[in-house]
This record gives C-alpha cells, structure tokens and sequence, in this order.
C-alpha cells in the first residue's frame, strides 16, 4: 500500500476545582487503517478476483487487487471526551463523562462485489448497488461514555479499572451497500484492569490487561464466508447474508485481549524513562484475508519507549518512539481457493507532546 504516514493529533485540557475534583477535556484522533493499492502497481493486482479454478475458469484480468481499478480504504476518526473526576478521602479516585466521536470512511475499487450486495440479489439481478464503492468521503457521528476508578491500597500499590462503552454511530449512508446493517460502523467497547507497584525509590512497575468487543460489531466481526449464503449464489438462500445486509459479510474480526507491561524510572528530577511492551492475538482470521486486503490490521507487538523531561518553568516535554515487529497472516482468497493471499505489515510511531 502507498499509504504509509499518518499525523494523529491530540490536545487535551485539565482544569482544577475545589475538593480536588478535576474537569478534563481531550480531542484525540485515531488514524492509519488506510490503504491505497495501485491499480497498475499492485503486487496483488489481476489475481483476487478469478473465475472458478475447479470448473476451469482462468483467472478474471483487470487491474487493482479487485480486478475493479484502484481499491483501498481510508478511515479517519476523532474523539473529544469530556470527563469529570473526584477523589474520596486519600486513597480512592473515579471519573467519567461523555465521549462524542466523527468517522471519516471512504472506499475505492471494490465494484467487483455488486452482485453479491442485498441490493441487487432483492431485486432479482437488475439493480446494481449504488451506495458500494468510489463515493467519496461519508460522515458518521455519535457518541459513547467512558468511566474509570483508582484504589490506592498502599503507599507503593494501586490498581484501577476503566471502561469504555460501545459508541452508537450514525450509518455511512454512502456505503450503505458494502457494511452489514446498511452502513453501520459502531466503535466497539474496551475495558482495562491493572496494577501499579513501586519495585524501588525510583522504578515503578505497571501491568494492564485490555479486552476489545470487535465480535460486537457487526461490519467488522461477521465473517466473509457470510456472503456464500447470499441468493445470487449457487445453492444461497440468506438474503441477509449478502453485503449490506444484517448479516452481510465483513473483515471477520475476533475480541482482542491485550497484555500490557511498564516500567517507569525517575532518573532525577527533571527526567523520567519510560519501556513498554504489549501482546495481543491479531484478530482477523486466515479465511477473511481477501476483504482485510482492505484494512490489514494484523499486529501482535508493539515495543515502546518515552522519556519525560521537566523545564524550569514547570512544563514539559514527552518524547515517546514504538516500534510493532512484522506480523503476517496468510490465507486462501475466497475468489479463487489455488491461490494464497499474505497480509504483512509492520509499524513505527514517533509522539511529541507538550504540557504547561
């Protein structure tokens, strides 16, 4: 894919009251599930979209991973969350507040899957899909909340919990033929238990686990096998299985549970270092790779380390660089079952931040 940088900006605000309750508000974007294959210059180019091998089709010709021109996707999304925390006595800390989000999803190059959409198979093969692919950008709006508490049960111990919920967003109307339940694309929940711990004066010790309801989203857990029980397949008879329907197939994305470890060492005054290392299972299945040519999230690792260093006027500066090993998931493209389609990625990240 040619789309290979992605700014993500963040800004956030803290403003202290009495009691030592605290409003926060944070603008935050999320960016880089884009991907933009080259009609001409695609490695995958000619081959996803063949006829039946078993029946002694060749492969269909065409250019783009498709056979339908230049294919990707580009989504963008942006949270601001609002949120208010307070403490009770010196020990035990809780927040939350809403979260509002906008989506930003564009398709390209996937007109190849217009007769299997619930459009054409409901009209007997006589309208093709309107709302499928090449529509320009589409809005989604909506929002969520997220909550959060802090038990400090020693001097050199504490634990906390924070949830997420499932943000209800508008559908992509534009795209209302590709996602599942006519263009819906809900932003899933996640919930984080950890533990923070002093190992000495100056180390301390943070452990997370995180847990992501991918299944619960219909566009992005439902199979793409789904779409073999759509009628204008041989022997289908679910019309809701086709794309765009309640059950249309999708990316076939799995829960994510992720394992976190931190270590945060106070060098002086002035300056803190910071290692991280994170695990979690990929989520998209070997039989799915051919739509996640689409959106090839497929990272397990992600190493990270920061350092924090305080200015004389009490503000500060946070450097933080991450580093995902390779990762790949290797499957059979579900247009033709002789061929192996391998999704590959690795990732490098660089923050800055500033605080006064």
């Amino acid at each position: 894919s040619s789309s290979e940088y992605f700014p993500i900006p963040f800004v956030a605000k803290n403003w202290s009251l009495e009691n030592d309750a605290n409003i926060t508000m944070a603008f935050y974007g999320r960016g880089g599930m884009t991907t933009d294959w080259d009609d001409t210059n695609s490695s995958a180019t000619s081959y996803l979209c063949g006829g039946d091998p078993f029946a002694g089709d060749p492969p269909a010709s065409g250019q783009g991973p498709y056979c339908a021109g230049k294919a990707g996707v580009d989504l963008s999304q942006a949270f601001l969350a609002l949120n208010y925390s307070a403490k009770v006595g010196d020990n035990f800390a809780w927040g939350i507040g809403p979260v509002f989000a906008v989506q930003l999803f564009e398709a390209n190059g996937v007109g190849t899957f217009a007769p299997i959409t619930k459009t054409f198979a409901e009209s007997g093969g006589t309208a093709f899909p309107t709302s499928l692919t090449n529509k320009g950008h589409d809005t989604s709006v909506g929002w969520g909340f997220a909550g959060g508490i802090w038990w400090g049960i020693s001097d050199g111990v504490s634990v906390g919990l924070a949830y997420q919920s499932e943000m209800s967003m508008g559908e992509f109307d534009d795209y209302a033929d590709l996602f599942a339940e006519r263009g819906g694309f809900d932003i899933p929940s996640s919930i984080k238990a950890g533990i923070s711990f002093l190992a000495n004066d100056t180390l301390r010790v943070n452990v997370d686990v995180e847990h992501t309801t991918f299944g619960d989203i219909k566009s992005i857990s439902n199979p793409m096998q789904n779409l073999f029980s759509c009628p204008i397949v041989p022997f289908g008879t679910e019309l809701e299985n086709c794309l765009g329907g309640s059950a249309g197939g999708g990316f076939g994305w799995e829960d994510m549970t992720t394992y976190k470890l931190g270590f945060e060492w106070q060098q002086d005054e002035t300056s803190t270092w910071r290692f991280g290392y994170s695990y979690g299972e990929q989520p998209i299945q070997s039989a799915d790779v051919l739509f996640n040519v689409l959106a090839p999230g497929v990272m397990e690792q992600h190493i990270t380390f920061g350092l924090t260093r305080k200015t004389g006027n009490g503000s500060a500066w946070d450097f933080m660089f991450m580093y995902a090993p390779e990762k790949s998931v290797t499957g059979p493209s579900a247009f033709d079952p002789t061929q192996t389609i391998e999704l590959q990625m690795s990732q490098l990240e660089f923050e800055i931040a500033y605080s006064f």
